[in-house]
């Protein structure tokens, strides 16, 4: 079995103040996005992070590390996932 920690996890950030205000808060982060701001959250580490119902529209997340995130209710229209990383694991019966 692979243990991952988010101590152990590389990740190089786009734009630091982007990123540290989609961390803090989902409803923070929906107040202040807009569809004129370029979203630059390529690279970003967004390990294990609870992002249900964000909005994250034409975002570019080019090989952001979303391994553990929770995207439920999250809107990606547009979003730029290329190489982006979202493991999923099932439990073996």
């Amino acid at each position: 079995m692979m243990v991952v920690s988010k101590e152990s996890v590389r990740c190089n950030i786009a734009d630091p103040e982007q990123l540290a205000r989609l961390k803090r808060s989902v409803l923070e982060w929906n107040t202040w996005w807009s569809p004129d701001v370029a979203i630059d959250l390529r690279e970003a580490c967004l390990f294990g992070a609870s992002l249900r119902g964000v909005n994250i529209c034409r975002a570019d997340l080019k090989e952001a590390n979303l391994w553990g995130a929770d995207l439920s209710g999250a809107d990606l229209d547009e979003a730029d996932l290329t190489n982006a990383l979202q493991l999923h694991f099932f439990p073996i019966r």
